[in-house]
């Protein structure tokens, strides 16, 4: 496996395995995950990923998957592998859709979404040059776009979906409100500062840390 996309950080033994999906935001370094290092403090088999394409990771993984599909298969290779006790699926923003939209498709133990984004085209959203061209040339695949609809097609709901967000950014609670209501979603909102100021709450002494630390633990 070769792609500047994925980083994997496996400690000598570990039972459970966390699949981090990172933003849309400002593109990164090479070698610097979004998530790494609010994380370093967990024992646990990570597997940090990049979306270059920014497109909610739609159009796959470079150099690993072309698609929704070829990158579940992807992951779904490390499940198999791994026997881990404890799966989680982990995602910053708009990374928080592929973490619930893959976390559910993989049966995963826990969803944790920080700040997540649940419709891709909707009007709570921005609009993304990279989703307008998918659109344009007939290649945007629906059945991915509004996370409330994929969670009402999905049958035999198990996996648990924790979304943390911040009170005092109207978007974020717009979007945490959108998948309200099903049973196996639990709501997490609290006045974190502000959409961008989330990651900084799950630093050891965060507001996020306990209950983030709580369900990495479980």
């Amino acid at each position: 496996m070769t792609s500047e996309a994925v980083l994997e950080v496996k400690p000598f033994a570990s039972d459970t395995l966390v699949i981090c999906f990172g933003g849309n935001g400002i593109p990164l370094p090479p070698g610097v995950f979004e998530l790494r290092r609010p994380l370093e403090q967990h024992p646990v088999h990570k597997i940090f990923l990049k979306d270059l394409n920014r497109a909610f990771f739609l159009k796959g993984i470079p150099g690993i998957s072309r698609n929704v599909p070829e990158t579940r298969s992807f992951l779904a290779g490390y499940l198999e592998k791994g026997r881990y006790r404890n799966v989680i699926t982990m995602g910053l923003s708009a990374g928080s859709h592929a973490a619930i939209m893959f976390g559910i498709m993989l049966n995963a133990d826990r969803v944790i979404g920080i700040g997540a984004r649940t419709q891709i085209t909707g009007p709570l959203t921005l609009s993304y040059p990279q989703i307008a061209e998918l659109r344009a040339r007939g290649e945007f695949d629906a059945q991915y776009d509004d996370l409330a609809e994929f969670l009402s097609r999905a049958q035999n709901l198990t996996t648990e979906v924790h979304l943390f967000f911040s009170t005092d950014d109207d978007v974020d609670v717009a979007h945490a409100r959108q998948l309200e209501g099903f049973s196996n979603v639990t709501l997490h909102g609290a006045p974190l500062g502000g959409h961008g100021m989330a990651i900084m709450n799950m630093f050891p002494g965060g507001k996020l840390d306990p209950h983030i630390s709580d369900l990495i633990a479980r």
